[in-house]
């Protein structure tokens, strides 16, 4: 199991250009110990499809 030191909450609804930025940006830091988690709150796009290709 992961040593998670804290968790990355990220709220999105319909900003799928945004989302991709921000998650590029969380996974090109050198620290690795916390989770991201991304709440979707109804957005008419692809959120899991862009979480996922990141």
């Amino acid at each position: 199991m992961k040593n998670i030191q804290f968790s990355i909450i990220i709220p999105v609804k319909n900003c799928s250009k945004t989302l991709t930025d921000t998650l590029r940006s969380i996974f090109n830091q050198t620290y690795k110990h916390y989770e991201v988690i991304v709440v979707d709150d109804g957005s008419t796009e692809d959120i899991e499809k862009i979480i996922k290709s990141n």
